[in-house]
């Protein structure tokens, strides 16, 4: 019976694994539109397109790559199926492959988007949006399409706090300042990772999970002090006089100061006037 229901769980929690969204770090491969009744030219187009839309998603980092066709070359493959997309990812050093198709309709456009995990072969999400003739209506159904791959963005406000004066913040591995400091940026839902460091305290990271009815959050990271053996020396770029206590007299000169001797020698001379001889 337990072996039953561990199974049971085992398979509930894989099928949440592939299911969830692709959110998150990842590296995005997008492929040139295929389609059968328009030119090369506006293919190429219509990718530029879709590459552009990765630049206001920061979790997105875009990966260069040759042609569709040279690709499949390389990773010996033919065809569109998910199996060569996880080949085509892995020969191009993605993690994820975004593969659009444009097919015509009586008097419509269909496009259809599949968003493939490269290590596991399989569709992650997919998009069929109708369109109406021409590249206006073509490129709006392909924004509402990524969207749907990758969620809409929020206006985030995510405030950072610690115990620790001016720690280093980053966002993902990314720096973001020192803190506190509240991040103000539109970011695509899903899972995010805080860190925080500091010179005298041990590097710590919280993780958060930004969705679009939670635009706004208090982060507070408490870092544990270094052992005083690991705290890294403090290096000065010019002199410090500390105080003890002590007169100034008591400290040795230091050899070629361009401070002056309080000596006779830099006394002026007294000028022997009449009135004084007499």
């Amino acid at each position: 019976m337990r072996d039953a229901r561990r199974s049971a769980w085992m398979f509930l929690l894989l099928v949440v694994l592939v299911a969830a969204p692709a959110y998150g770090q990842m590296r995005l491969l997008v492929v040139e539109p295929q389609s059968a009744f328009f030119p090369k030219k506006q293919l190429a187009g219509l990718k530029k397109a879709l590459c552009s839309q990765a630049a206001d998603y920061r979790n997105i980092e875009l990966v260069e790559s040759a042609g569709f066709e040279e690709l499949l070359k390389k990773a010996g493959c033919k065809g569109t199926g998910n199996e060569c997309l996880k080949a085509v990812g892995k020969a191009a050093g993605a993690t994820q492959v975004l593969f659009t198709q444009v097919q015509k309709l009586p008097g419509r456009q269909l496009v259809v988007m599949r968003l493939v995990d490269v290590q596991t072969g399989r569709q992650i999400k997919n998009a069929r949006l109708r369109a109406r003739k021409g590249l206006a209506a073509l490129h709006g159904s392909m924004r509402k399409g990524w969207v749907r791959m990758f969620g809409r963005l929020v206006d985030c406000q995510i405030r950072v706090l610690s115990n620790a004066i001016g720690p280093d913040v980053s966002l993902n591995g990314r720096p973001i300042g020192k803190g506190p400091l509240t991040i103000r940026e539109k970011l695509p839902p899903g899972r995010y990772t805080v860190s925080l460091s500091h010179p005298r305290f041990l590097p710590s990271e919280r993780n958060i999970t930004i969705k679009p009815d939670r635009p706004r959050m208090k982060v507070r990271i408490n870092l544990v002090p270094r052992p005083e053996d690991d705290i890294p020396p403090v290096v000065l770029d010019s002199p410090v006089l500390l105080v003890t206590g002590k007169s100034l007299d008591d400290f040795p000169s230091v050899p070629g100061s361009d401070e002056p001797d309080d000596t006779d020698e830099d006394k002026p001379e007294a000028i022997e006037t009449d009135a004084d001889s007499r």
